[in-house]
């Protein structure tokens, strides 16, 4: 089998690749597992199970190796030694960026936003290998609920795929909320922060409607609900 390098990408929970062995022995080596070594990590080697792969003697296979790392690895070349039956192969885990953030409650009930501003906190957990970034300060614009509420909980949801299904949002929004957020700035990976935000708007909604935003937050979204006045935040009108 010509040399090439042997490469294992993705990101830390998906790296995949495929690895050469050739059989030179004179019997049928049988492959359940690779060995995997890290020479510039302490961590002890592992064995990773395979797909079973029959080789008979003077043949060539690529076996198919799928291996997991720590959620918080960088993005980066990170060199291998894989053990397959009696052969070892230099190889390169090529760790890609994999942004992800966590945010709790997923949505938020601002109940008597219109008289006054209301302070609330979220928690967000960066469970990805790239450091993410909160905003300061910024304004959402909100909409009726019977207008938006399909497409915002979408979003949310983080299912892009449901928003080619429901109605887009109007393109005039009914007002906007202006956010400003504590401790905000960078958060590391593997990282919990646990934030204030305050709300307020510059001008009144309408009394007796329900409105709906996406509060942005990072790579995460806040579903923002504003009932109308004189509703308590578990009144299901």
């Amino acid at each position: 089998m010509p040399d090439q390098p042997v490469v294992l990408s993705g990101p830390p929970d998906g790296l995949s690749g495929l690895v050469p062995y050739h059989n030179d022995t004179g019997a049928t080596v049988t492959i359940t597992q690779v060995g995997v070594d890290a020479p510039d990590d302490p961590t002890p080697s592992a064995t990773v199970a395979v797909d079973e792969v029959t080789v008979p003697p003077g043949a060539e296979v690529l076996v198919r190796l799928r291996l997991q790392v720590a959620p918080s690895t960088p993005p980066g070349p990170y060199p291998l030694v894989l053990t397959v039956a009696d052969a070892s192969v230099a190889a390169t885990a090529q760790v890609v960026a994999s942004p992800r953030l966590r945010v709790t409650p997923p949505a938020l009930v601002l109940d008597g936003l219109s008289a006054d501003a209301v302070a609330t906190t979220v928690v967000v957990t960066n469970e990805g290998n790239i450091a993410l970034r909160l905003p300061s300060a910024l304004s959402v614009p909100v909409h009726r609920e019977d207008l938006a509420l399909p497409t915002l909980a979408a979003l949310v949801r983080d299912a892009p795929d449901e928003l080619d299904l429901v109605t887009p949002l109007p393109d005039e929004p009914a007002g906007t909320v202006d956010v400003s957020i504590d401790d905000a700035g960078e958060v590391a990976p593997g990282t919990t922060r646990t934030c204030t935000c305050t709300f307020s708007v510059t001008a009144p909604l309408a009394s007796s409607t329900r409105h709906v935003g996406a509060l942005p937050l990072s790579i995460g979204t806040v579903l923002l609900v504003l009932p109308p006045d004189g509703t308590g935040p578990n009144d299901p009108a």
